[in-house]
């Protein structure tokens, strides 16, 4: 069963890199289009999806089925002279991130929901070409950071006003990394197997699942508020099975690869959702991302060495000291006729990367987006259209410490606009 489940979640990640841009963190700001049409503001939407609330699933339908993507078309940059200089943008590509959800009422007057979310959920992508490095050649940087989960939701009615909602999520990830791979250099004291080589790698098919919960709860307080809160616990995700590979000049050596301490952040999120008028609906959301705790040094760990080497053992840190991120998010619904809806929304995060810790390969900082949404809606069924757009965001990194920040002391690290397209379909029987 873990193998299936694993074999599900991997093919769901290779039909989705995520982008550099439209998250908060390494988080897509929304869950579906309606969601990202709204801003990401989504935890008290009625009756939409279990990855905003699972307290939300289903609505009073005895079925309900959503199913969608998003395409994300990622923009970024950096620049530096230590190296070069360097004046370089990500390579432009086309990204889905697809979404499935079911979820059944057993019966028309039962309390119980059950349903079952999959989706790509973030992560990172990024990738220059032609980067100038201190020997004087040029080589590449590349990250793929994919995660994808499959959650098992039940929601029940505690009365006519009061729902509450747990998912098991089972989360995955599949990682790989390329820093310069076909450079090495012995360093300034001329001499191969010193501590100050230059020395090129590349990092392949680590991989790991872990198990969180999510809890929510959704209360009617009038005929016009709503509201939500929901509680996300931390996922540990230990990557195995992967491979490191180093140049070390006069040979390129293989080592069996795993990563430790890369996890999903506990979360904590409350929102409203208030009808101003019979037409136009206000929702709020304010999310607690705890990064601080999951996103402070990540290490590959190297052994088996394919020759006999000096080094056995190679460690491979990537300091990255997140703070905790507070993700404020508003979006508004209108109603323009019977089958048309409308939707704006705006998402605020302060970036969580410190800008002595900002680096081209984790371009994660977009602060501001702000989005727009359609529907067209019939009764059994809703076809969503949403559009985000990220507003340019630049970090400087002037750390002159070159373990920490091996791009130089004047790195400036570019977050462009970038912009995701939503496509959704929801049917109710």
């Amino acid at each position: 069963m873990r193998r299936t489940v694993c074999t599900f979640l991997a093919l769901i990640c290779l039909a989705a890199t995520p982008a550099v841009d439209a998250i908060n963190g390494i988080n897509l700001i929304g869950y579906n289009a309606r969601s990202s049409g709204m801003g990401g503001a989504d935890v008290a939407l009625d009756g939409d999806c279990a990855g905003c609330n699972p307290a939300t699933i289903g609505g009073e339908q005895i079925n309900t089925l959503h199913l969608g993507t998003a395409l994300l078309l990622p923009r970024g940059g950096m620049r530096n002279t230590l190296l070069g200089p360097n004046d370089a943008n990500t390579k432009e590509k086309v990204f889905p991130a697809p979404y499935f959800e079911y979820a059944r009422r057993p019966g028309a007057d039962s309390p119980w929901t059950l349903g079952i979310n999959i989706q790509a959920i973030g992560g990172l992508g990024v990738k220059f070409e032609d980067i100038r490095t201190l020997v004087g050649n040029t080589d590449e940087l590349k990250t793929d950071v994919k995660i994808a989960r499959i959650s098992p939701t039940f929601s029940y009615r505690m009365s006519e006003r009061l729902r509450l909602g747990a998912a098991l999520q089972i989360g995955y990830t599949k990682q790989s990394f390329r820093l310069f791979p076909n450079t090495y250099s012995p360093g300034p004291d001329g001499l191969p197997g010193t501590q100050d080589d230059f020395v090129g790698l590349e990092i392949s098919g680590l991989s790991g699942t872990g198990v969180a919960g999510r809890f929510g709860l959704h209360y009617r307080a009038s005929d016009k508020l709503s509201l939500a809160l929901t509680l996300t616990t931390e996922t540990s995700l230990d990557l195995e099975d992967g491979s490191l590979y180093l140049n070390l000049g006069t040979a390129r050596v293989a080592y069996d690869a795993k990563m430790s301490d890369f996890a999903l952040p506990q979360e904590v999120e409350a929102g409203f959702a208030y009808r101003l008028t019979p037409r136009l609906l206000l929702a709020g959301d304010l999310r607690w991302i705890n990064w601080s705790a999951t996103m402070d040094e990540l290490v590959v760990q190297g052994s088996n060495p394919s020759l006999p080497v000096p080094i056995t053992a190679p460690s491979v840190p990537f300091k990255l000291k997140w703070d905790d991120q507070l993700v404020i998010a508003l979006g508004l619904e209108y109603a323009l006729a019977p089958h048309h809806i409308l939707r704006a929304g705006y998402n605020y995060g302060k970036s969580p990367i410190p800008d002595e810790y900002i680096s081209p390969l984790f371009i994660a900082h977009v602060e501001r987006h702000v989005t727009i949404g359609y529907s067209y809606v019939q009764k059994r069924y809703r076809v969503d259209v949403g559009w985000e757009h990220s507003i340019k965001h630049n970090q400087f990194n002037t750390n002159p410490n070159p373990v920490e920040n091996p791009f130089g002391p004047d790195l400036q690290v570019l977050a462009n606009h970038g912009d995701v397209l939503h496509l959704g379909m929801s049917y109710r029987f």
